[in-house]
């Protein structure tokens, strides 16, 4: 499942405590996307909708990708320019951006016009622009797909998918360089290691990836994320 940010907020006595203040998380987010995808029929809604989980996860990308995204009114930045400044910082891959270009048009259509269709020609643009992209994003039964509501609900997923995955890859290696900070200052002031004779360098930092990661992003499953990091 996908995960959602973690902030936190200072209590009186000075610890800290995760913030409840907002449920609109990237977990639920992704509950919302799968409900729709699996149960709504209309066409105006499903559009609208699911262009704006794309976005929401967006936003939430950004908030981990940017240092004082906080200061930032999000909600006025446009779609695609979200987009380009994670693909600027390197957090979403450029090559990409043709997809959510087509899906912030379709939306912007229905926006407009709520009577509006997902005609032949669009189902014909939107599978050639999945189809042709260099590393496979949808499988090859793809192709023989004839439903236009299908072939609309793949777009969108696909470009869901792609934020999603980015956002938790920002995450883990948030967390790494984290640790990374944090080993090498202590071993900067010659504080012994936390495992010290119990685990290797490698072991220990792998363990305090894991560890903090679970801790800021409990949603997020590091896999061997951190151990083929450390072989880099």
């Amino acid at each position: 499942c996908w995960e959602f940010t973690l902030t936190f907020e200072l209590q009186k006595n000075g610890a800290l405590r995760p913030y409840k203040g907002s449920p609109m998380n990237v977990e639920s987010i992704e509950k919302d996307f799968r409900t729709l995808v699996e149960g709504e029929t209309d066409l105006l809604n499903l559009v609208v909708k699911l262009h704006f989980s794309i976005d929401k996860v967006l936003d939430k990308t950004l908030f981990e990708a940017l240092p004082m995204a906080n200061v930032m009114e999000l909600r006025r930045v446009s779609f695609l320019l979200k987009f380009d400044f994670l693909s600027a910082l390197s957090v979403l891959s450029l090559d990409v951006r043709k997809f959510f270009d087509y899906c912030n048009s379709i939306r912007n259509t229905f926006a407009h016009n709520p009577y509006a269709i997902f005609s032949d020609k669009d189902v014909s643009k939107a599978k050639n622009l999945l189809l042709s992209h260099q590393c496979p994003v949808v499988p090859k039964s793809f192709r023989t797909e004839k439903n236009s509501v299908e072939v609309l609900k793949t777009l969108f997923t696909v470009c869901f998918l792609q934020v999603v995955v980015s956002y938790e890859d920002l995450c883990r290696k948030k967390v790494l360089n984290l640790i990374t900070s944090e080993m090498t200052f202590e071993a900067a002031v010659g504080k012994e290691r936390r495992f010290q004779g119990k685990k290797s360098v490698h072991e220990e930092f792998e363990h305090r990836c894991v560890e903090r990661l679970g801790v800021l992003y409990p949603a997020i499953e590091s896999g061997d994320y951190y151990k083929k990091a450390i072989f880099k």
